[in-house]
C-alpha cells in the first residue's frame, strides 16, 4: 500500500554521520522508497546493515497506517428513526432504582471514555519503547561499523604487510581503544601526508601510535620536499653527462 508521507527519526539521521555522501544519498534514497513504496533498494554492506536496523520501525509505522486504513475502532451502531429500543424488564423481585440528583447537581457530565485513553496511552508507549529500541540499535552498529577493521585498512591508506595478522590485532583491542585510533588516523594523515614516511600498520598498532602526541614539523617536511627536489637534479645532471 503506498503512503504520500511517513516519519523520518532524527534516529536515522545520527546514525549515517559516519557514512561518505554516496552512501547517505543511497540510505535515504531505500529509507524513502520502502516508507512511501514499500519496495526495498540494493545497498553495500554498510548501509543493508544499518537499513535492516531501521526497516522494523518503518514496518511498524506502515502497520499502523493500515489499521488506520481501515477505520480503527468499529463504529457504534446508532438505531433508525422508526426503530424502537427494547428496554429490559427487571425481575420480578428487583425494584427500579432512579438514581436521584444532587441538590446542587443540575447537568450530568460525561465521564470519560477510559478505552479510549487506554489505547492512545498504549500506542504511545510502544511507539516510543520501538523507537528507543531503534536508537540503541542503530547507535551500537553505527560504532562497530565505524571501528570496524576494514575501515581502519581504507583510512589508513598504507596497505602493507599481512592483512590478516594486522585484522588479528586489530580484533584484540576494545571499542574504546578503536575509537580513539578512527579519530587519531585523519591528524596523523595531515602530519604525515606521504604516506611513504607513515608507519606500517603493524607497527602503528604494535607501538600504540595513536597515543603518540602530533608535531607538525614544516622544518622537517620542507627539508624533505629539498631533499628530494635534489635527488631530481642530481638525476637529471647524470642523465645529461650520459648523452
Amino acid at each position: 500500500m503506498k503512503k504520500d508521507s511517513f516519519i523520518f527519526y532524527r534516529s536515522f539521521y545520527e546514525a549515517t554521520q559516519y557514512l561518505e555522501k554516496d552512501q547517505k544519498a543511497d540510505l535515504f534514497e531505500a529509507i524513502s522508497n520502502y516508507a512511501l513504496n514499500q519496495e526495498e533498494t540494493k545497498l553495500d554492506n554498510v548501509c543493508n546493515a544499518l537499513f535492516s536496523l531501521i526497516k522494523p520501525q518503518l514496518d511498524a509505522n506502515q502497520q499502523r497506517y493500515i489499521n488506520g486504513k481501515k477505520g480503527g475502532k468499529p463504529k457504534q451502531i446508532i438505531p433508525k428513526a422508526n426503530q424502537s429500543l427494547t428496554k429490559q424488564e427487571p425481575k420480578a423481585n428487583q425494584s427500579l432504582t432512579k438514581q436521584k440528583p444532587k441538590a446542587n447537581q443540575s447537568l450530568t457530565k460525561q465521564e470519560p471514555n477510559v478505552n479510549v485513553n487506554g489505547n492512545v496511552n498504549d500506542n504511545v508507549n510502544d511507539n516510543v519503547n520501538v523507537n528507543d529500541n531503534v536508537v540503541k540499535k542503530v547507535n551500537k552498529k553505527k560504532d562497530s561499523v565505524f571501528s570496524s577493521f576494514d575501515n581502519f585498512w581504507n583510512c589508513y591508506d598504507k596497505k602493507v604487510g599481512s592483512q590478516d595478522k594486522i585484522k588479528k590485532k586489530w580484533d584484540l583491542l576494545d571499542q574504546k581503544q578503536k575509537d580513539e585510533i578512527m579519530k587519531y588516523i585523519p591528524e596523523y594523515k595531515k602530519a604525515v601526508p606521504n604516506k611513504r614516511y607513515r608507519k606500517n600498520p603493524d607497527t602503528f598498532l604494535n607501538n600504540q601510535s595513536w597515543k603518540d602526541e602530533i608535531i607538525k614539523d614544516e622544518t622537517k617536511t620542507n627539508t624533505r620536499n629539498n631533499r628530494d627536489q635534489q635527488l631530481h637534479n642530481n638525476q637529471s645532471r647524470a642523465v645529461g653527462i650520459i648523452l
